[in-house]
């Protein structure tokens, strides 16, 4: 047990504060405490999986989650499910945008992407439409089949739109598309479009803006077109604030330029109709290279069990980005080192949107390259934690789903959770000599219903019977940890401190552990002990700032008996925390509760009260008086009650 002592002069009512004395003990531990140490605990279900009668090269896993239904739409089927996975509607692709609309029936239907809309509570869904057989490639055309439901439900109605992509924009190619990204904010949907010539000769990038009103009212809608003949893809960003005006944009821009890479950040503004393209950033980091060895990474680079055979983990393009709260988080699949990478890792960003200045960056790498991680998804709540999903690959593991939540750390840094496994591999994957491919894509997205909960559509490896390659996609979801402060080792994440409580007892030369910092509402290292909580509480019956957060406040009364005041967490959220007042007749004498002192309790929170403890003995009575304040603190205490 530390103690700090400092001798308390009952005589004037100015130097009490000085002389206040604080108490803070730990209990021997029993076990080491969990929290941000401890790996979330997910839940799931398959989505899809690839059979012998639906196949297809890759899976496409893209998905929504609405408030009662996840949707998934794979590049073989679609299937709407309860969020505990009882099937509710499942058709073929082609089938399901058939019975969107009697005009898409020609069509071969792929690259499907869907998401859910909170702001409108509407699902948003695109695809690409190939107008003419196989047989007459030359000839042949791309539309883009746009759709947009006309409730929460994503088994009502729809209303549904069909673009020409031969009748977009300037070129004078017969185009086929590639790739497509979707986004939204309140005023536009967007598609990006990346289009090639079918005799592979030439190509554009587009950027398709839709009225999001007129599209939500089931009217026809026009777009408007921005076209870049340098870009392959530019991903449009999925807008999480009712509010924003602006519709940003984000691509990878150039990996390696002088030992820095560069994202490229674009925003769509203007008014409905008359929308202008503006540049915002270039935002920078140490460089990467943009694939692995330019080739490998097309025809196989990461690692598996089972066999020799390597998955094509493609290129750097942003792969998933959101807007929340002023700020752009995106993801992406880098390589590694810049020159002569030997392993693809995952990359995320925070970038201000309004300048492009990188706030945070990140990775999920293994330096040794026993490990590749690709094809990430992001997304963030409220609180500003975040989730990525992305795909794992080794010599000892079938290629598998994982997921890692990061919360807000001390100086504006985070401080992840432990990697956990979304879906373990099941099979060795093999699908062609030449290339072997897989995603390209990962959904993550908060759930709507509680803006907390993370969700995550990821591939994985399923064995198939005669066949050595076929995948699976695998809904699962996972709570945000408690990250208040009433989670102790959330507070110490949130801090820096160790997670195992090494540093608890540290004073950082303020002469107040850090033990007593959190059980007080103080921030660690703070330098100001009176206005450093780290909860803005409400303050229920105008008692001063020092009542609310910082250092207990101790007073005489009118009888001269002496108070202290400070915050407590409520035992029956905090059950571990101890707090105990003790007085002394004499500095170097025991101390003890008085059981004739008065405690008085103003609720604040679920979490927090205010206590006044007042002695019940006056300066009249004692010639000299000490109190103190004893937090004991017991290490069996878990946080995130």
């Amino acid at each position: 047990m530390t103690k700090l002592r400092t001798p308390m002069n009952c005589s004037s009512l100015s130097r009490l504060l000085a002389f206040l004395l604080l108490m803070a003990g730990v209990a021997p531990a029993a076990r080491a405490l969990s929290g941000l140490s401890t790996i979330p605990v997910t839940t799931g279900f398959q989505a899809v999986a690839e059979t012998a009668q639906l196949s297809s090269p890759v899976s496409g896993a893209a998905g929504a989650v609405g408030p009662a239904h996840v949707f998934s739409m794979q590049e073989t089927e679609v299937h709407v499910q309860t969020k505990t996975g009882a099937s509710v509607l499942r058709q073929p692709l082609d089938l399901w945008w058939r019975a969107r609309n009697p005009a898409f029936a020609a069509a071969d239907v792929s690259q499907p992407r869907v998401i859910y809309d909170a702001s409108s509570q509407r699902w948003i869904a695109i695809a690409a439409a190939r107008i003419v057989p196989e047989s007459a490639w030359d000839a042949r055309t791309f539309a883009l089949l746009v759709a947009v439901s006309q409730g929460s439900d994503p088994t009502g109605a729809w209303h549904s739109w069909r673009f020409d992509m031969a009748a977009i924009g300037n070129s004078t190619f017969t185009p086929s598309i590639q790739s497509l990204t979707l986004g939204y904010n309140k005023n536009w949907i967007a598609v990006g479009a990346f289009v090639l010539d079918t005799s592979y000769r030439t190509s554009v990038h587009r950027t398709l803006v839709f009225p999001k009103a007129a599209a939500l009212a089931g009217q026809a809608i026009t777009y408007r077109a921005f076209e870049d003949a340098v870009s392959t893809s530019i991903t449009p960003v999925q807008t999480l604030d009712a509010n924003e005006e602006r519709l940003y944009l984000v691509q990878s821009w150039n990996s390696n330029n002088g030992g820095s890479g560069y994202l490229r950040v674009m925003a769509i503004q203007g008014a409905v109709g008359a929308e202008s393209l503006v540049a915002v950033g270039y935002p920078q980091a140490p460089a990467w290279a943009g694939s692995d060895n330019d080739a490998d990474s097309y025809f196989g680079n990461a690692p598996q069990l089972g066999g020799t055979e390597l998955i094509a983990t493609y290129d750097d393009r942003v792969q998933s980005a959101v807007f929340r709260d002023g700020s752009l988080w995106v993801a992406q699949t880098v390589f590694l080192p810049a020159v002569g990478p030997n392993r693809s890792s995952v990359q995320w960003w925070r970038i201000a949107a309004s300048s492009g200045q990188v706030q945070q960056r990140g990775l999920i790498d293994d330096a040794t390259g026993a490990r590749c991680c690709a094809f990430p998804s992001l997304t963030v709540n409220a609180d500003k934690e975040f989730f990525v999903g992305y795909n794992a690959f080794s010599a000892t593991t079938h290629p598998s789903a994982y997921g890692k939540i990061f919360v807000p750390s001390s100086g504006g840094d985070y401080a992840p959770t432990p990697e956990f496994v979304i879906k373990s591999g099941e099979a060795y994957y093999f699908k062609h000599a030449q290339v072997n491919p897989w995603g390209p894509y990962t959904v993550a997205c908060l759930d709507p219903s509680d803006g907390a909960r993370f969700w995550s559509l990821q591939q994985y490896s399923i064995p198939l019977p005669e066949t050595t390659a076929a995948w699976g996609t695998w809904w699962g979801s996972v709570a945000a940890p408690d990250v208040s402060v009433n989670s102790l080792d959330a507070w110490r994440a949130f801090h820096g401190l160790p997670v195992d409580g090494s540093r608890d007892m540290e004073t950082a030369g303020d002469q107040i552990p850090n033990l007593v910092k959190y059980a007080l509402n103080l921030a660690s290292n703070s330098g100001d002990l009176t206005r450093s909580g780290i909860a803005e509480l409400s303050n229920p019956d105008g008692t001063t700032l020092e009542d609310l957060t910082g250092m207990p406040a101790a007073r005489r009364d009118a009888n001269g008996r002496l108070s202290l005041t400070f915050l407590r967490r409520k035992a029956v959220t905090s059950p571990g925390v101890v707090y105990q007042v003790l007085f002394a007749d004499n500095i170097s004498g025991s101390w003890a509760i008085n059981p004739s002192a008065v405690e008085s309790v103003l609720s604040i929170d679920p979490i927090w009260e205010r206590v006044r403890v007042t002695d019940s003995f006056t300066l009249a009575q004692k010639q000299a008086r000490f109190m103190r304040l004893k937090v004991s603190i017991s290490q069996e205490f878990q946080g995130g009650f």
